[in-house]
């Protein structure tokens, strides 16, 4: 299993303004994940209170409705925060 590094963390907006001991304490408390393609990440409507989601390799399909879906890649400049600012009731994001 893979895992996360401050400079992908960085590329983040919500980690640019913290101090390099959060980021430690940051690395020690994340959990990396790997989804097969067509697997749903996070479910329409359900969204945990608490947890932040970050693509950091790969790309994502958000799926707003059955007409409006937009793929994100990690390495896309869009992709500078949490997906979960991108995320509306009826958003549901696979891994592509």
């Amino acid at each position: 299993m893979q895992s996360v590094t401050v400079a992908q963390l960085l590329r983040f907006q919500e980690f640019d303004l913290l101090s390099g001991q959060a980021h430690e304490a940051l690395l020690a408390a994340i959990t990396y994940q790997e989804f097969p393609s067509g697997c749903a990440i996070i479910k329409k409507g359900f969204v945990q209170r608490g947890m932040l989601h970050f693509l950091v390799a790969g790309s994502v399909e958000l799926r707003h409705s059955f007409d409006e879906r937009v793929l994100l890649e990690a390495s896309d400049v869009a992709n500078c925060n949490a997906l979960n600012a991108r995320l509306g009731t009826t958003t549901t994001v696979r891994a592509s």
